[in-house]
């Protein structure tokens, strides 16, 4: 635009220096013929390559007018995302500090340590009850039925149930005044796949003090694993599993602060190291 603006500019001077009826003059100037045509002829190809660079100027004139709206109604749609994403950002902070009121107010009703041991061993017995009712249960069942390969021999191949670090690893005394682990905590986000470690059929899904909505698989031969702090579960009460198959989606029930996964391996009821028992990561 530079360009085309600076001549113009000179196109002007140049006319202004002539002075106006430029043609006129030429047709009245007295010279031969031939000369007279050449001049009309140079006169034709200035004014046409004038006319056309002009018409150029203003079509690219019209160009950067269209840029320019288009420029306005994306800095438009712009400013709307942004102000949209800040509203979003206020929401999520306003959640956030809702969740972390919560959290205090769940942390203030559970702050004595004799408070919180108790719940604790409370919630260990009652899964300890559970599981000895649930071995009872499954005692009737005939071995013959269950058509897979034996639990015990897969020790030290079974298959992670979710991707993720250990947080807490099994006889830990982490968070506890007394007593230990009797499982390992993985780490997982929120709705993450939680898959069977082994062929099984589930024998219990669904909410359980101070584990969430915990989930049990029933091995065969005294084998059992536990699935716990889960946000959703996907299996019900008698539904056979294959090795891989998603049973739940990780998340922080049971009170937990940060989603996860406690997964607990147990044989006639004695809690193992699920470590043992789990294939090798690199």
């Amino acid at each position: 635009m530079e360009n085309h603006r600076d001549y113009l500019r000179e196109e002007i001077r140049s006319a202004y220096a002539l002075g106006r009826q430029q043609l006129l003059k030429l047709l009245l100037n007295q010279e031969n013929p031939a000369s007279l045509d050449r001049n009309l002829a140079y006169f034709d190809y200035l004014s046409r390559a004038r006319r056309e660079r002009i018409q150029q100027a203003l079509s690219e004139l019209e160009q950067l007018a269209e840029l320019r709206r288009a420029v306005d109604g994306e800095r438009q749609q712009l400013e709307a995302l942004e102000r949209e994403q800040r509203d979003r950002g206020e929401q999520l902070a306003e959640a956030r500090r809702e969740r972390a009121s919560v959290l205090s107010r769940l942390t203030a009703e559970i702050d004595s340590d004799g408070e919180r041991l108790r719940r604790l061993n409370e919630d260990e017995a009652e899964l300890e009850s559970m599981l000895d009712r649930l071995r009872e249960a499954l005692a009737d069942i005939p071995e013959r039925e269950l058509d897979r390969q034996p639990f015990a021999s897969q020790r030290g191949s079974l298959r992670w149930p979710v991707d993720g670090r250990i947080r807490v690893a099994f006889g830990s005394r982490e968070g506890r005044m007394d007593g230990h682990w009797q499982g390992i905590l993985l780490a997982a986000s929120d709705g993450q796949a939680i898959t069977a470690v082994a062929h099984g059929r589930v024998v219990f899904a669904d909410w359980l003090r101070g584990y969430g909505l915990l989930l049990i698989i029933d091995h065969g031969d005294g084998h059992m694993t536990l699935y716990g702090y889960n946000d959703s579960l996907y299996k019900e009460v008698g539904d056979w599993v294959e090795p891989g198959e998603t049973i739940a989606a990780a998340g922080s029930s049971g009170g937990r602060e940060q989603p996860g996964l406690y997964f607990e391996l147990r044989v006639q009821g004695r809690p193992q190291d699920p470590i043992t028992w789990l294939r090798r990561r690199g």
